[in-house]
Protein backbone atom coordinates (compact mmCIF):
# COMPACT_ATOMS: atom_id res chain seq x y z
CA UNK A 1 0.00 0.00 0.00
CA UNK A 2 1.27 3.94 -0.34
CA UNK A 3 0.11 6.67 0.70
CA UNK A 4 -1.05 8.77 -1.62
CA UNK A 5 -2.34 12.84 -0.49
CA UNK A 6 -4.96 14.25 -2.74
CA UNK A 7 -4.99 17.70 -3.15
CA UNK A 8 -8.28 18.34 -5.11
CA UNK A 9 -11.54 16.80 -4.73
CA UNK A 10 -11.72 13.83 -7.59
CA UNK A 11 -13.94 11.41 -8.48
CA UNK A 12 -12.33 7.88 -9.92
CA UNK A 13 -14.59 5.16 -11.05
CA UNK A 14 -17.38 6.20 -8.56
CA UNK A 15 -14.79 6.55 -5.98
CA UNK A 16 -15.06 9.96 -4.04
CA UNK A 17 -11.29 11.12 -2.87
CA UNK A 18 -11.23 14.72 -0.73
CA UNK A 19 -9.33 17.56 -0.87
CA UNK A 20 -6.21 17.40 1.84
CA UNK A 21 -7.10 13.48 2.17
CA UNK A 22 -4.65 10.73 2.84
CA UNK A 23 -5.26 7.52 1.34
CA UNK A 24 -3.38 3.92 1.06
CA UNK A 25 -3.98 2.90 -2.42
CA UNK A 26 -2.09 -0.38 -4.91
CA UNK A 27 -2.18 -1.77 -7.74
CA UNK A 28 -4.82 0.09 -10.53
CA UNK A 29 -6.58 2.40 -7.94
CA UNK A 30 -3.10 4.14 -6.74
CA UNK A 31 -2.36 4.66 -10.51
CA UNK A 32 -6.01 5.73 -11.41
CA UNK A 33 -5.83 8.44 -8.66
CA UNK A 34 -2.33 9.36 -9.68
CA UNK A 35 -3.40 9.85 -12.92
CA UNK A 36 -5.94 12.33 -12.11
CA UNK A 37 -2.80 14.77 -11.45
CA UNK A 38 -4.51 15.87 -8.25
CA UNK A 39 -2.84 13.34 -6.01
CA UNK A 40 0.85 12.91 -5.06
CA UNK A 41 2.78 10.39 -3.26
CA UNK A 42 3.61 10.88 0.62
CA UNK A 43 5.52 8.58 2.38
CA UNK A 44 6.61 9.37 5.87
CA UNK A 45 9.02 6.73 6.79
CA UNK A 46 10.52 8.58 9.96
CA UNK A 47 6.33 8.49 10.96
CA UNK A 48 5.59 5.10 9.95
CA UNK A 49 7.73 3.46 12.57
CA UNK A 50 5.75 4.71 15.11
CA UNK A 51 2.60 2.44 13.55
CA UNK A 52 5.47 -0.17 13.39
CA UNK A 53 6.36 0.16 16.77
CA UNK A 54 2.39 -0.92 17.81
CA UNK A 55 2.24 -3.34 15.76
CA UNK A 56 5.22 -5.22 16.81
CA UNK A 57 3.97 -4.74 20.26
CA UNK A 58 0.51 -6.46 19.64
CA UNK A 59 2.30 -9.18 17.42
CA UNK A 60 4.30 -9.34 20.87
CA UNK A 61 1.16 -9.85 23.16
CA UNK A 62 -0.20 -12.13 20.41
CA UNK A 63 2.81 -14.37 20.92
CA UNK A 64 3.08 -14.64 24.38
CA UNK A 65 -0.72 -15.33 25.01
CA UNK A 66 -0.12 -18.47 22.63
CA UNK A 67 3.01 -19.75 24.78
CA UNK A 68 0.22 -19.33 28.05
CA UNK A 69 -2.45 -21.18 26.27
CA UNK A 70 0.15 -23.80 25.28
CA UNK A 71 2.17 -24.39 27.96
CA UNK A 72 2.79 -27.54 29.89
CA UNK A 73 3.36 -25.47 32.83
CA UNK A 74 0.95 -26.66 35.63
CA UNK A 75 0.32 -23.41 36.99
CA UNK A 76 -1.53 -22.44 33.77
CA UNK A 77 -4.08 -24.98 34.78
CA UNK A 78 -5.42 -22.64 36.93
CA UNK A 79 -7.91 -20.77 35.44
CA UNK A 80 -7.20 -17.49 37.78
CA UNK A 81 -3.59 -17.75 37.20
CA UNK A 82 -3.75 -17.96 33.15
CA UNK A 83 -5.85 -14.60 33.32
CA UNK A 84 -3.77 -12.79 35.84
CA UNK A 85 -0.50 -14.00 33.81
CA UNK A 86 -2.91 -12.60 30.25
CA UNK A 87 -3.64 -9.47 32.22
CA UNK A 88 -0.58 -8.22 32.92
CA UNK A 89 0.17 -8.96 29.06
CA UNK A 90 -2.35 -6.53 28.61
CA UNK A 91 -1.10 -4.01 30.72
CA UNK A 92 2.15 -4.22 29.41
CA UNK A 93 0.60 -3.46 25.96
CA UNK A 94 -0.69 -1.27 26.79
CA UNK A 95 1.64 0.74 28.08
CA UNK A 96 3.47 0.28 25.53
CA UNK A 97 1.39 1.85 22.73
CA UNK A 98 0.22 4.73 25.04
CA UNK A 99 4.12 5.50 25.03
CA UNK A 100 4.53 5.08 21.62
CA UNK A 101 1.51 7.25 20.59
CA UNK A 102 2.79 9.64 23.29
CA UNK A 103 6.09 9.75 21.39
CA UNK A 104 4.31 10.20 17.86
CA UNK A 105 2.21 13.04 19.19
CA UNK A 106 5.03 14.86 20.25
CA UNK A 107 6.91 13.95 16.79
CA UNK A 108 4.21 15.28 14.72
CA UNK A 109 3.31 18.03 16.66
CA UNK A 110 7.11 19.03 16.29
CA UNK A 111 6.94 18.35 12.39
CA UNK A 112 3.93 20.37 12.00
CA UNK A 113 5.18 22.95 13.66
CA UNK A 114 8.71 23.07 11.80
CA UNK A 115 6.98 22.71 8.37
CA UNK A 116 4.33 25.16 8.92
CA UNK A 117 7.15 27.74 10.28
CA UNK A 118 8.62 26.89 6.76
CA UNK A 119 5.99 27.80 4.37
CA UNK A 120 5.24 31.54 6.21
CA UNK A 121 9.02 32.08 5.64
CA UNK A 122 9.29 31.42 1.35
CA UNK A 123 10.73 33.70 0.12
CA UNK A 124 8.84 35.24 -2.98
CA UNK A 125 11.46 36.43 -5.36
CA UNK A 126 10.90 38.27 -8.41
CA UNK A 127 13.22 40.75 -9.99
CA UNK A 128 11.92 43.91 -10.79
CA UNK A 129 12.54 44.33 -14.55
CA UNK A 130 10.02 40.74 -14.24
CA UNK A 131 7.75 43.26 -12.19
CA UNK A 132 7.77 46.10 -14.43
CA UNK A 133 7.14 43.92 -17.36
CA UNK A 134 3.79 42.10 -15.57
CA UNK A 135 2.32 45.30 -14.76
CA UNK A 136 2.93 46.87 -18.08
CA UNK A 137 1.68 43.75 -19.54
CA UNK A 138 -1.82 44.02 -17.26
CA UNK A 139 -1.83 48.02 -18.03
CA UNK A 140 -1.96 46.67 -22.00
CA UNK A 141 -4.68 44.54 -21.55
CA UNK A 142 -6.48 46.91 -19.57
CA UNK A 143 -6.32 49.96 -22.20
CA UNK A 144 -7.35 46.70 -25.02
CA UNK A 145 -10.79 46.02 -22.36
CA UNK A 146 -11.28 49.80 -21.78
CA UNK A 147 -11.56 50.06 -25.43
CA UNK A 148 -13.53 47.48 -26.25
CA UNK A 149 -11.03 44.47 -27.99
CA UNK A 150 -11.71 41.68 -25.04
CA UNK A 151 -10.07 39.42 -27.14
CA UNK A 152 -6.94 40.82 -25.53
CA UNK A 153 -7.35 38.38 -23.18
CA UNK A 154 -7.26 35.16 -24.72
CA UNK A 155 -4.38 36.82 -26.33
CA UNK A 156 -2.77 36.80 -23.45
CA UNK A 157 -3.66 33.62 -22.17
CA UNK A 158 -2.01 32.05 -25.33
CA UNK A 159 1.18 34.27 -24.76
CA UNK A 160 1.18 32.63 -20.79
CA UNK A 161 1.83 29.01 -22.35
CA UNK A 162 5.10 30.20 -23.53
CA UNK A 163 6.04 32.75 -20.52
CA UNK A 164 8.97 31.36 -18.51
CA UNK A 165 7.93 30.36 -14.75
CA UNK A 166 9.30 34.08 -13.39
CA UNK A 167 7.38 35.86 -15.70
CA UNK A 168 4.18 34.30 -14.97
CA UNK A 169 4.76 34.24 -11.45
CA UNK A 170 4.87 38.11 -11.94
CA UNK A 171 1.93 38.35 -14.08
CA UNK A 172 -0.26 36.33 -11.62
CA UNK A 173 0.14 38.78 -8.94
CA UNK A 174 -0.43 41.65 -11.18
CA UNK A 175 -3.80 40.06 -12.35
CA UNK A 176 -5.81 40.81 -9.63
CA UNK A 177 -5.61 44.51 -10.09
CA UNK A 178 -7.17 43.10 -13.42
CA UNK A 179 -10.28 41.50 -12.18
CA UNK A 180 -11.17 44.71 -10.26
CA UNK A 181 -11.48 46.28 -13.18
CA UNK A 182 -13.95 44.13 -14.82
CA UNK A 183 -15.88 43.32 -11.60
CA UNK A 184 -19.20 42.68 -12.19
CA UNK A 185 -18.92 41.19 -15.79
CA UNK A 186 -19.14 37.62 -15.61
CA UNK A 187 -17.64 36.47 -18.52
CA UNK A 188 -14.43 38.79 -18.59
CA UNK A 189 -14.40 37.76 -14.69
CA UNK A 190 -14.01 34.42 -15.86
CA UNK A 191 -11.60 34.71 -18.73
CA UNK A 192 -9.02 36.60 -16.12
CA UNK A 193 -9.16 34.23 -13.49
CA UNK A 194 -8.49 31.03 -15.77
CA UNK A 195 -5.72 33.17 -17.12
CA UNK A 196 -4.32 33.34 -13.58
CA UNK A 197 -5.15 29.90 -12.96
CA UNK A 198 -2.44 29.25 -16.08
CA UNK A 199 -0.25 32.29 -14.80
CA UNK A 200 0.09 31.29 -11.03
CA UNK A 201 3.00 29.23 -9.77
CA UNK A 202 2.88 25.69 -8.85
CA UNK A 203 2.52 24.94 -5.27
CA UNK A 204 6.04 24.51 -3.36
CA UNK A 205 7.64 21.47 -2.17
CA UNK A 206 7.00 23.04 1.55
CA UNK A 207 3.44 23.37 1.08
CA UNK A 208 2.72 20.40 -0.11
CA UNK A 209 4.34 18.44 2.69
CA UNK A 210 2.78 20.91 5.10
CA UNK A 211 -0.88 19.81 3.76
CA UNK A 212 0.17 16.26 4.15
CA UNK A 213 1.41 16.47 7.67
CA UNK A 214 -1.38 18.20 8.45
CA UNK A 215 -3.63 15.04 7.19
CA UNK A 216 -1.75 12.34 9.06
CA UNK A 217 -3.65 10.73 11.50
CA UNK A 218 -2.98 11.76 15.40
CA UNK A 219 -3.40 8.51 16.34
CA UNK A 220 -1.45 5.18 15.50
CA UNK A 221 -2.86 2.96 17.86
CA UNK A 222 -5.56 2.17 15.23
CA UNK A 223 -4.55 -1.17 15.41
CA UNK A 224 -4.68 -1.81 18.89
CA UNK A 225 -7.83 -0.46 19.02
CA UNK A 226 -9.02 -3.14 16.35
CA UNK A 227 -7.01 -5.78 19.03
CA UNK A 228 -9.50 -4.61 21.59
CA UNK A 229 -12.65 -4.78 19.11
CA UNK A 230 -11.96 -8.73 17.81
CA UNK A 231 -9.19 -10.21 20.74
CA UNK A 232 -11.55 -12.17 23.64
CA UNK A 233 -9.17 -11.25 25.95
CA UNK A 234 -10.20 -7.91 26.35
CA UNK A 235 -13.85 -8.83 25.72
CA UNK A 236 -14.16 -7.35 29.46
CA UNK A 237 -12.28 -4.26 28.35
CA UNK A 238 -14.44 -3.26 25.07
CA UNK A 239 -17.85 -3.12 25.21
CA UNK A 240 -18.03 -3.46 21.14
CA UNK A 241 -15.57 -6.71 21.34
CA UNK A 242 -17.36 -9.27 19.07
CA UNK A 243 -17.11 -11.91 21.91
CA UNK A 244 -19.09 -9.81 24.25
CA UNK A 245 -22.58 -10.62 24.26
CA UNK A 246 -24.06 -7.74 25.87
CA UNK A 247 -21.82 -5.75 23.02
CA UNK A 248 -24.17 -2.56 21.39
CA UNK A 249 -25.19 -2.76 18.07
CA UNK A 250 -22.31 -1.46 16.43
CA UNK A 251 -19.87 -4.28 15.04
CA UNK A 252 -16.62 -4.54 14.25
CA UNK A 253 -16.80 -3.28 10.45
CA UNK A 254 -18.20 -0.08 11.52
CA UNK A 255 -14.63 0.94 12.86
CA UNK A 256 -12.30 -0.72 10.31
CA UNK A 257 -11.62 2.28 8.58
CA UNK A 258 -10.77 5.30 11.36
Amino acid sequence: MTKVLVLENVSVNGSKYGRNQLYELSGSELQAVLDTQQAIKFETPELDQYEKQVEQAINKFKKDVQKIEQSVDPRFKDEDFKSSAIEELKNELKASVEQTQSDYADFLANLRDQAASEVANEDVRISNSEREQAQLKVKQLSNELKLGNNDAIDQLANNVEHMTEDRKKALALELPQLLNEVEGNDQLEKRVKNVYQSAKPAESEASLFLRGVNALSNSVTQAYDRLTLIDRNFKGDNALNVHNENRTEKRYHDFKAQ
